[in-house]
């Protein structure tokens, strides 16, 4: 559509039209890898035995996540 008719999302968004045509962001790439753990509620909060690694990928009952744990 041509500038000025008041079609495009920049007009729409902002009331004006500055720039026109398409705009591409290039953003680098997320990591392919991180590592979740499920802290489980306890009286000592450091203790590394609290911890165990995770999958992200699994539904929260297929890893036993219980109410008051964390995912860090």
């Amino acid at each position: 559509m041509p500038m000025g008719e008041e079609y495009s999302i920049e007009k729409q968004t902002t009331g004006q039209e500055m720039i026109g045509g398409v705009q591409l962001e290039i953003a680098p790439q997320l990591r392919e890898e991180a590592v979740f753990f499920l802290k489980t509620p306890s009286e000592s909060d450091h203790s590394p035995r609290d911890y165990r690694l995770i999958d992200p990928f699994l539904a929260p009952g297929q890893i036993g996540l219980q109410a008051g744990q964390i995912i860090l």
